[in-house]
């Protein structure tokens, strides 16, 4: 209960949120890599409404966990398409860790209550 409203959160046909949380991160993780593959833009374009969908639903479950999961295995995604690309593990890091910070001051600002 918040106030006078109820808040539910998200679960679809999964029946808990963290289990469709769980589910809802690996086709984001699968998505997101997607766009590192060699394959057409037209493609890659359409890669854009379903990964706008399943973040918002991923958001709407209020999994905590689920949240950090995607934020730890996508950090470790990123640094392995970063180091596809680049080539050299340190700066590969170096690129993919302030997006992890940045995800996570987001998802804390967002989770906070008040």
């Amino acid at each position: 209960m918040a106030g006078t409203e109820v808040i539910s959160r998200v679960s679809g046909t999964f029946g808990h949120p963290n289990s469709l949380a769980g589910y809802l991160v690996m086709l984001i993780l699968i998505n997101l890599s997607l766009f590192w593959a060699p394959i057409s833009a037209k493609v890659k374009l359409a890669l854009w409404p379903t990964l706008l969908l399943m973040s918002t639903a991923l958001i709407l479950t209020f999994s905590r966990a689920g949240w950090l999961a995607l934020g730890i295995a996508g950090m470790f995604s990123l640094y392995l398409c970063f180091f596809r690309w680049i080539k050299h593990r340190g700066l590969s890091f170096l690129i993919s860790w302030p997006w992890l910070i940045i995800f996570f001051i987001v998802s804390v600002g967002y989770n906070h209550p008040g």
